[in-house]
């Protein structure tokens, strides 16, 4: 038995070829499997991305320019904010004694690196014959060498670095006027990098004897230490001492990293 109907008991609901109207004439939650969302409270909006929780269709909603959706395993997905782990954020140059405060960059670690002061020597009367000593709290030192007397130089050397190098040793001229020892000093550019460079320690006076003999006495070259140091490790600040004893002042430098 076939049964016939009539096209307007379906209350506009099917056009005139007898196809639903989905907006009128469906009720209820279409399922996932047939092609629905299983979600009858979903609403869009512009940027955003549909997702699955397991049963339904969800909208995550729209980030902001230059995020990226992270998934988040079973959880929902939420959009982040991409950051560059382990880049440099400052360099920090120290050239006087001081305090280096974590607080105001919050690295994730940094790297340190300590030079001493070279010392320097007239003869057999020391002026100034031990190297500086520049530190970074107590993670790591380095003295310079010394510019002893003419018959007792001897070098200086770095302490609690990593990487140590030790102060090259005051050095004699005799019978001469004037004269220099060659070691490592290292210069602080005002931006940039630190240039260890091959140079020139610092020079002693001539003394002259009760025989009038001259001799010469060169200065030290500075020592060096470099340590990494996780963040973790740091107090709220840290003291800094710089080397002031010898020709010129230690230097020490902060490598912030995030």
């Amino acid at each position: 038995m076939t049964q016939a109907y009539n096209l307007g008991q379906f209350g506009n609901k099917v056009n005139t070829s007898g196809q639903a109207n989905l907006t009128t004439a469906v009720t209820g939650t279409l399922p996932i499997a047939n092609g629905g969302t299983n979600n009858g409270s979903l609403a869009v909006t512009a940027g955003g991305v549909v997702y699955t929780d397991g049963s339904k269709l969800v909208n995550v909603g729209a980030g902001t320019s230059g995020q990226l959706l992270q998934s988040n395993a079973g959880s929902a997905p939420s959009w982040v904010t991409l950051s560059v782990a382990g880049g440099l954020k400052n360099t920090i140059y120290y050239t006087a004694s001081g305090t280096y405060t974590k607080a105001t960059n919050n690295p994730t670690f940094i790297i340190v690196e300590v030079v001493g002061s070279g010392g320097v020597s007239t003869s057999t009367y020391s002026v100034t014959p031990n190297g500086g000593t520049s530190s970074f709290g107590t993670f790591c030192s380095a003295t310079g060498g010394n510019g002893f007397s003419y018959s007792s130089a001897s070098g200086g050397s770095g302490s609690g670095g990593d990487i140590n190098m030790t102060g090259a040793t005051g050095s004699l001229h005799g019978l001469t006027t004037g004269g220099y020892n060659f070691g490592y000093l290292v210069t602080a550019q005002a931006a940039g990098p630190v240039y260890v460079s091959y140079g020139s320690g610092g020079q002693g006076t001539q003394y002259v004897g009760t025989n009038s003999y001259v001799t010469q006495v060169g200065g030290g070259a500075g020592g060096y230490a470099r340590k990494k140091i996780l963040a973790s490790a740091l107090a709220s600040s840290e003291t800094i001492t710089i080397g002031t004893t010898g020709m010129s002042n230690g230097l020490v430098v902060v490598w912030e990293y995030s």
